[in-house]
């Protein structure tokens, strides 16, 4: 297959059971897992805990890889977080701006009615925001919100689209951070001077 980074290789495999307990709540060892881990929330809320286990620490790990990359399906807008996840076609996570008390999407809904409250959508986001928002088509009440990989045409997750994703991610992050023995210098530099 070619594979020839094996950290990324092993979070792309993290990433597949991740996605395994996204999607399938209901079976008995993500029961287990969440009786332990995440009793009081969802495991897309769940953090690391200091003194876990390395297999909850490759969960937590292959998540992050996930919700990175991944848009969401609305449906009920009960499991996706309006501020920190990314549900908007090309915008990404949303920057609270106004300080506003939304938690989840499905606070966006006017569920009588069945379509969004635009009076709550257009006080809590800029005119451009509210647009994209009110032309996003609105799901069953009865289904729970889809997480989508964007990687792969069939919209489901596959290591291999995991593993050229996990590899971006890599590159864009030493791109930006300097790797230490440049900090090093810049800091001998800038104190005693270039010799």
């Amino acid at each position: 297959m070619g594979f020839k980074d094996f950290y990324c290789l092993n979070r792309a495999f993290l990433a597949k059971q991740a996605w395994r307990v996204i999607n399938n709540p209901q079976s008995l060892w993500v029961k287990v897992i969440k009786s332990i881990y995440f009793p009081n929330t969802e495991f897309l809320n769940a953090k690391d805990k200091k003194g876990s286990s390395w297999s909850w620490k490759g969960l937590i790990n292959g998540k992050d890889l996930l919700v990175k990359e991944g848009p969401w399906k609305i449906e009920n807008g009960k499991r996706i977080r309006v501020w920190e996840d990314n549900w908007i076609e090309g915008i990404g996570k949303l920057q609270n701006r106004y300080n506003s008390s939304l938690v989840y999407v499905s606070e966006l809904r006017d569920d009588t009615r069945r379509q969004w409250n635009t009076p709550i959508i257009r006080e809590a986001f800029d005119a451009d925001i509210s647009k994209r928002i009110l032309a996003i088509p609105l799901g069953s009440l009865n289904n729970l919100d889809t997480l989508i990989w964007p990687k792969d045409k069939t919209c489901l997750y596959s290591v291999k689209s995991g593993y050229y994703a996990a590899l971006e991610q890599k590159k864009n992050i030493q791109l930006n951070i300097p790797s230490s023995s440049i900090v090093i210098d810049n800091l001998v530099w800038k104190r005693y001077g270039i010799p």
